[in-house]
């Protein structure tokens, strides 16, 4: 289903931030005190029931993360939320990123029951905890666990750290596949966007499709497809982020869509 939402022209991944807030302040995330702090807060519930909503309306089948920078089980509303977003988008893909600190057994099967596919947890402690270790053994199916020092850590668009990017040749499809909605309803250019530093337009008086389609998003988009498109865009001349296989495949057939419709005109 995620190829046909891209082959529609539509994103087919989703991260929308419910809470904004998070306990920890690792020192290679914005959350670090070193950092410029952004605003933080929480989702209007409206606002998350309304994007919930617009997607239901077009019977996304995509991923749904209700994630960004804060901790989503910090969210009281977190097993209300993923159970709204099961009923009105049953063939999406409910996940969220967690530092798991608050996570327990009991938690988990209520998000299990409510709908939700998977957690993507990382230990971000100096030890292993042995009580999230057996939840792991007991619900592999739900919990993608990792440490820290095992995952490559990203230099956020060139914000963390002073340094420069060796792939500002390559051309970045994240904004083409994804689309990432704060806690404030505003949407913002990529997951490495913890500033707002580009905003398309915010869902609570806008629909998400309005947003996508806008010809700002749209431009953008064309120019970050291009070799040497980063260098365009001053947040994203010094980004470490490369895109995957898997990305890759869904743009390839994106083009290919394009090309059968020329070809289709000529014969109309």
């Amino acid at each position: 289903m995620n190829v046909l939402y891209n082959i529609m022209g539509l994103f087919s991944d989703m991260n929308i931030e419910t809470y904004g807030f998070c306990n920890r302040q690792c020192s290679f995330c914005f959350n670090y005190e070193k950092y410029p702090q952004r605003e933080k807060g929480i989702m209007n519930r409206n606002t998350y029931y309304k994007v919930i909503n617009e997607l239901s309306l077009m019977k996304f089948a995509g991923r749904i993360g209700l994630h960004h920078y804060g901790e989503p089980l910090l969210d009281k509303r977190l097993v209300k939320f993923v159970k709204f977003a099961r009923q009105k988008c049953p063939k999406s893909y409910l996940e969220f990123a967690s530092n798991i600190d608050f996570l327990t057994e009991k938690k988990l099967r209520d998000l299990i029951n409510a709908g939700l596919n998977k957690i993507v947890a990382t230990n971000y402690g100096d030890v292993e905890n042995s009580n999230i270790l057996k939840l792991v053994k007991k619900y592999p199916k739900f919990i993608n666990y990792r440490n820290f020092n095992d995952i490559t850590i990203s230099n956020r668009a060139g914000a963390l750290f002073n340094c420069k990017s060796r792939i500002q040749n390559k051309p970045c499809y994240k904004p083409s596949n994804q689309i990432i909605i704060n806690w404030k309803g505003d949407v913002v250019l990529c997951c490495s966007d913890y500033n707002s530093n580009f905003i398309f337009g915010n869902v609570i008086n806008n629909s998400i499709r309005d947003i996508w389609y806008s010809t700002r998003f749209m431009k953008i988009r064309v120019i970050l497809k291009k070799r040497k498109g980063r260098t365009q865009i001053e947040m994203c001349k010094n980004c470490d982020s490369s895109p995957n296989k898997s990305t890759i495949i869904t743009i390839f057939i994106k083009m290919c869509k394009n090309k059968i419709k020329k070809y289709v005109r000529k014969f109309l």
